[in-house]
């Protein structure tokens, strides 16, 4: 679901079930579809774990990465290593966009969606995510 915010950013609202949650190292999720004729800059990005009761944890040690369509584990724009690795409530983690710098992406961004992915699946039978992605949009 996208929204319009003020400022010409927008909002993206996705919800991920346990069984997307579980299955992010093989299958990225898209956060903000391509537009072919635009460029996807995000602004904020705020991950919420949801569906937690009363398992032991997350035991995987993964690295969830924002990345563009295409990127990598090495072409990414930011990271959170250890993701909700041991945690046991309901939490909320952010994206650092602050410290940017380096190589994102083998081509060009134009045209490419803003994805999810981790560096191996995880194992909780309850988490759920609902991501929320403020961005721009510029095209042509």
């Amino acid at each position: 679901m996208n929204k319009r915010i003020a400022g010409g950013l927008l909002l993206s609202i996705v919800d991920l079930t346990n069984a997307q949650y579980k299955t992010l190292g093989a299958i990225e999720q898209t956060l903000v579809p391509a537009d072919a004729n635009g460029y996807i800059f995000p602004v904020n990005v705020w991950i919420e774990t949801t569906g937690y009761v009363s398992s032991s944890g997350e035991t995987s040690n993964n690295t969830l990465y924002l990345r563009y369509d295409g990127g990598s584990s090495t072409n990414y724009l930011s990271s959170i290593r250890s993701f909700n690795r041991g945690v046991r409530s309901n939490s909320t983690y952010v994206f650092d966009l602050t410290g940017v710098s380096g190589k994102i992406q083998n081509s060009s961004i134009l045209g490419e969606a803003l994805e999810i992915q981790a560096s191996g699946n995880f194992t909780d039978n309850e988490f759920g995510l609902r991501i929320f992605t403020q961005y721009q949009m510029i095209g042509y």
